[in-house]
Order: structure tokens, then sequence, then C-alpha cells
């Protein structure tokens, strides 16, 4: 990815950033990228019963000890402070056991799709390069076939374009090779629908690998490139990104064992990783602390450190019912919202991620749940909806006073 390219250019300057940046987190001084950044404060001071809070260990420290999750890492913020900030197990089982950090980078799987995809979407939007409610085939025209000519852009992103959930992978590399970005998206432009558009919410990773298109063919940069520059690297998120370097991996968590071994770096994703790991469902890469300056940057109405990435308006396009339960990237109330938990409100939106991570922002409580495992390691036969829904509840039930207001 672009960031990391940068990076990789000058390793140094990266690493004494993110040295700064941990030590504004535990020392509670102003971050790196401006004064009005995040900062750690006591619970307390966030309106929030620390022992309470600290019960959300023993949640997570049980799915380790049944082998739900290897490890994880869970992030808190209250009214524009770090309350919890925690690395828990294990990063890496195989193929030797390595300890969690605080700056692991976990493989986002589909938090990908409001952290990247639909957030490109509403810069393009912004600048008004794209309309939400024109058809996809004015901006991809031959998308605009068997039945898919009437789907909006909009559609795509509330998932209710009804397009396929997810293409053949097999079928699609054994025409084309790998890796077939074309192969995947002649795919797309060959096959109808589910179901009328409109009709039904129909969740499609299809979806967001089309807005993927979308975005390279109006702004002429891949979503990679695009994000990047307009998104992470405006906000100092530094190891955010698609394709991480051979230096990151070894704060990577790897994910799947595979016939080629334990995958570490490369997408999980298969449709992804079919497409050389830029696929706009799937694909980035972050961590907690990245996450955490793009939660509070949406807490803010658009903006963090000083710089304006999107407008309030956006952001309540993005994270408030437009169709069906789904906000225009954030999931809302549809079926997939169970890592709201009990207790926490209505307004609250987010979006989790294949692999074990989750992202979550309740604005009344002005409140950040990001809690990021790689559960899919060595293997792929646990579930983390349990897990996600306790976390969200204890955090919840800590609270003890009304939100303190934003940084």
């Amino acid at each position: 990815m672009l960031g990391y390219r940068r990076q990789a250019r000058s390793g140094r300057k990266r690493n004494l950033t993110l040295l700064i940046l941990l030590a504004a987190i535990t020392a509670g001084c102003a971050g790196p990228h401006a004064t009005l950044t995040l900062r750690k404060r006591s619970p307390a001071s966030a309106g929030i019963d620390a022992a309470r809070l600290g019960r959300v260990d023993r949640v997570i420290e049980e799915a380790i000890a049944d082998s739900t999750i290897p490890g994880a890492v869970l992030l808190v913020i209250r009214s524009g402070f770090i309350v919890h900030f925690k690395a828990y197990g294990w990063r890496a089982l195989e193929p030797r056991r390595e300890r969690m950090t605080l700056d692991t980078i976990f493989d986002m799987a589909s938090v990908t799709k409001p952290v990247a995809t639909a957030s490109s979407v509403m810069k393009l939007v912004e600048s008004g390069k794209i309309r939400l409610q024109d058809h996809v085939g004015v901006y991809l025209p031959e998308f605009a076939t068997e039945g898919k000519e009437s789907i909006t852009v909009a559609q795509l992103l509330t998932h209710t374009s009804c397009l396929a959930p997810y293409a053949p992978v097999d079928s699609i590399e054994a025409v084309w090779g790998r890796p077939t970005i074309d192969g995947v998206w002649q795919w797309i432009v060959d096959h109808p629908p589910r179901d009328d558009p409109g009709t039904r919410f129909l969740y499609s990773d299809l979806n967001y690998v089309t807005l993927a298109h979308l975005v390279h063919r109006v702004s002429g940069r891949t979503l990679d490139v695009f994000a990047a520059q307009e998104i992470y690297e405006p906000l100092g998120m530094s190891d955010t990104g698609f394709s991480p370097p051979p230096e990151a991996l070894g704060r990577i968590a790897p994910t799947e064992r595979l016939a080629g071994g334990v995958l570490r770096g490369d997408v999980h994703d298969p449709l992804a990783r079919l497409q050389g790991g830029v696929g706009g469902s799937a694909g980035l890469f972050s961590t907690a602390s990245d996450l955490g300056i793009f939660g509070q940057m949406i807490l803010n109405g658009g903006k963090y450190g000083g710089v304006r990435v999107f407008t309030p308006l956006t952001v309540r396009a993005m994270s408030t019912v437009r169709v069906m339960e789904r906000g225009y990237g954030f999931d809302v109330h549809s079926p997939y919202s169970n890592l709201r938990g009990d207790l926490l409100g209505p307004n609250s939106f987010g979006h989790s991620g294949y692999t074990g991570t989750s992202l979550w922002i309740d604005p009344d409580q002005e409140l950040i749940i990001i809690l990021l495992t790689n559960r899919v390691h060595p293997t792929d036969t646990t579930s983390v909806v349990p897990l996600r829904s306790k976390v969200s509840n204890v955090v919840a039930a800590a609270i003890t006073d009304p939100p303190r207001g934003r940084r």
C-alpha cells in the first residue's frame, strides 16, 4: 500500500513515530499528529467504573483458555480518552508462539468495507464526482447487464442490490489464473442479481468489490492508493493499508493454516487474495491504535487532530439508517449488528470482520469499542459472535456517568 511503501523508504522515521504514539498513549501526553488527539485517562475521569470495566479481562481470558481465540487486543475509548488498552494471549501459535502486543497488525477482513471502501466512495460523493442514487452503470457501463441495470451506488453500499453474496474463487482462478482482478470483475459483470434490486437486504462481498472498481474508474486511483492518500495519511494512520511490506510481518497476526503454510501478511479472504490483496470487501490491515483514530474521527463528525476528513453530514449518512437498517457503510440494525450487545443504544453502529475483528461506536455515549482477534488462527473452527456481545455488555455496564464531551 502507498502508506506502507512510504514507510519502507523511511523505516527509522516510522519506528520513531510509533514510539512517540505509544508513549503518548501510556503517558497521557498529546500524540504526534496534532494537539487534540487520543490520550490515556483513568476510567473514572471518563465516567466509567474501573472495577466493572476490569471484568472484561476475565471474559477475554476465558475465550483464550477455551481456544476460541489465540489472543486479542481491546481498545475502549470514551469522550475522547483511552480508558482501556490491553493485549491478551498470543499473537501467533504457529509456527511458534508469540505474545500479543498492543501494536499488532490485524487482517481487518470486512472491517475493510466501512474503513476503506465506503469511506473512499463518500469522499467522491463530497467532491461531486458521484451521486449515490445514480445507477452504477453511469460509472461502470459494462456492469449494466443481466438485470443489473437499475442497481444504484446506494444499493451497493447498503447491501440491497441483491448481487450474489460471493463468487466462485476456484472457477475464476481456473479460467483466469492468479491474481486476477479482471477475472473477478468479469464474473460480476456476467451474472445477474439473486433477486430484484432494492427488494431485500442480502449481504454481499460483490457489492464492495464493485465499489472498489467504481473508486478506481472515477478517481483514476486504485482503492489502496486512494484510501491511503485521502484518509489514512492525513489522519496519521501509519499502520493501516493493503498489502503490508515484508518489514511489517513480525507485527502481523497470522491467520489460517493452509496447504502452503500459515497466512501472514496475505489477506485471509480468498476472493480478496485472488485479486492480489485489494478487493474492496476485504484486504485492509490495521492496528487498534489506528482504528481508534478512525473511530474518534467519526465520533468527532469527520475531524481528528485538526484534520477534517469528512463533513458532519457525511458521517451522519454513513452511520445512520438509510436503507434496510444500514448506513452508507456502517451497520446499524441489520442481522449482523449483534456486536452491539444487549445494553448499547439504538444509535450505535459499526462493523465486524470474519477474521475476528470489530469496531463499534455509540455516539450517545461517546464510546468506541475495538476488539481485534485472529480467531481463524491456526484453523477456522470458532466463532467470536458471543465474545463480541459479552465484551460490549461489560463495557456498557461499566458506564456510570454521562459522557464528558468529545476531543
